[in-house]
């Protein structure tokens, strides 16, 4: 765990009077010099000792205080030029570019950040103190010197010179425990944020395939109706032709052109909606502004994976892992209320040499004094506040656990949903199939009726539009079957496109 030390120094220094001819003796200096390296050492040693302090919740790692880095293959995607999109290309240009997604990655990196600046206030306090005085001048002392001339008594000098210092270290273990649980907690708002991350990276995964496979959708229902268009088309010309030879009456043309004037306004609308699919496709990619996006194709047909195979306890993992963390991050705040004795601890060192000079002989007088003490203070915690602090806590705590089990019974109640979804689906494009093939073979008999003149060409295009909206019926359970295998797939946590043909 990273602990910052901080450490105050203090010098104080005070002259009572002019400071006189100070002549120390060599030994007294470099005495004095030996006990200020040692002490400012000893400080800088005690500023470390707050790392030694072991880790109260969880792992002891060190957090990562660095940016959330995109993935690696965002160095190669293109943020607003883009001429064709494949699923895969998509999906990953949504990872790099996805305003949802860039704000998750900061905000891990803000919790990590956040992380620093609460455990740096779990540390150590140093407190290195020097005082320096100085005194000259005293004559109050006269009686008892000795060798002093009594007929000249102003010439007497009595200076002294005090050094006194001190080293003070304050253990944060219990003083400054509400640091120690706001520093689990963040520690555990980093889990929280990454946590988010992955569950943001998966929503906008899902999102962009479903508005992939939306728009894809739309385009093979625009050729449909493209190709219906150019049918009706061609026959109106036919119709027109054949009534100028006189071979079919003017209501025959007439009903021909609002065939067609019908089937334009449908093709019309199939490409505007169209249009609305694929610019929700590139919001998710956060591209505007862009035309001519072409889509690669891509199988729209059922997945092979058996829908039943996937395991319920990853899903309920991936779905409560948030209230999961928040509800660890609840206890703490609990047994940070309920840590209300906070008694402060101090060991502190001092030493102060005393040096007195007397009289024009200089000479001198010197007493060392060495201190060591512990010092413990106790405050008298307020039980009242404590209790109500607590068991707001604990009501917090209450509701993330009923939002567990929610979320747990929601998880599982989805997963039933989307497997039987996916069943009944199964089943529906199953008959369509087989609708379809029989549709198919009833098209080919009239293309030969046609051909022999027992079908007339509006009950031959009647088949056709039969068997094209059969096949946009089996479009739309397609996109649905897909949907509800991705959604399945987002329940678990899966990547939408693992395990994908």
């Amino acid at each position: 765990m990273m602990n910052r030390k901080s450490a105050k120094m203090s010098v104080e220094a005070s002259n009572e009077a002019e400071i006189g001819d100070r002549r120390l003796d060599k030994t007294g200096a470099r005495s004095r010099d030996w006990i200020r390296a040692w002490l400012i050492g000893a400080a800088m040693t005690c500023a470390g000792m707050s790392s030694a302090q072991a880790w109260p919740y969880g792992d002891d790692a060190e957090a990562d205080s660095g940016e959330v880095a995109a993935p690696a293959f965002c160095e190669g995607i293109p943020r607003q030029s883009v001429g064709r999109l494949s699923l895969p290309g998509a999906i990953k240009m949504a990872l790099c570019h996805n305003p949802s997604v860039v704000k998750a990655r900061r905000d891990v990196r803000s919790a990590r950040l956040n992380y620093d600046a609460e455990d740096a206030k779990y540390a150590s306090e140093v407190e290195f103190t020097v005082n320096e005085s100085y005194q000259f001048g005293d004559t109050s002392q006269i009686e008892n010197v000795v060798n002093v001339d009594p007929a000249n008594p102003t010439s007497i000098r009595s200076n002294s010179e005090r050094t006194y210092m001190s080293l003070r270290w304050t253990a944060p273990w219990w003083y400054k425990s509400e640091f120690k649980y706001e520093a689990a907690k963040s520690r555990l708002g980093i889990q929280l944020a990454e946590a988010r991350l992955n569950r943001t990276e998966q929503d906008v995964m899902f999102s962009v395939y479903k508005a992939y496979l939306a728009a894809l959708v739309q385009k093979h229902k625009l050729d449909i109706e493209t190709r219906k268009l150019e049918a009706i088309s061609d026959q109106s010309k036919t119709q027109q032709r054949n009534f100028e030879l006189g071979r079919a009456s003017e209501v025959g043309v007439v009903i021909e052109e609002g065939n067609l004037l019908n089937q334009q306004l449908t093709a019309g609308d199939t490409r505007e909606a169209m249009d609305t699919k694929m610019n929700e496709l590139l919001g998710w990619l956060d591209i505007k502004n862009a035309t001519g996006v072409e889509l690669d194709d891509y199988p729209l047909e059922p997945g092979k994976s058996d829908v039943h195979a996937y395991d319920i306890d990853r899903a309920l993992q991936f779905q409560t892992q948030e209230v999961n963390i928040q509800i660890v991050q609840q206890a703490v705040e609990i047994d940070k209320h309920e840590d209300v004795w906070k008694p402060t601890v101090s060991t502190w060192a001092g030493y102060s040499p005393y040096i007195k000079s007397v009289g024009t002989s200089q000479s001198r007088e010197i007493n060392d004094l060495v201190t060591v003490g512990v010092e413990v203070q106790v405050e008298l915690p307020n039980f009242e506040a404590r209790d109500a602090a607590v068991k707001v806590a604990s009501h917090d705590k209450t509701m993330l656990d009923e939002q567990l089990r929610g979320a747990i019974d929601d998880t599982r109640s989805q997963s039933r949903q989307f497997q039987n979804k996916l069943t009944k689906l199964t089943e529906q494009i199953e008959l369509l199939d087989k609708l379809r093939k029989v549709q198919e073979r009833r098209l080919e008999a009239g293309r030969k009726s046609v051909e022999l003149g027992t079908m007339n060409p509006m009950e031959y295009r009647n088949l056709e539009s039969n068997l094209d909206a059969t096949q946009t019926q089996r479009l739309d359970k397609l996109f649905d079957y897909l949907v509800a295998e991705a959604e399945l797939k987002h329940l678990h946590g899966i990547d939408v496109l693992a395990n994908i043909r």
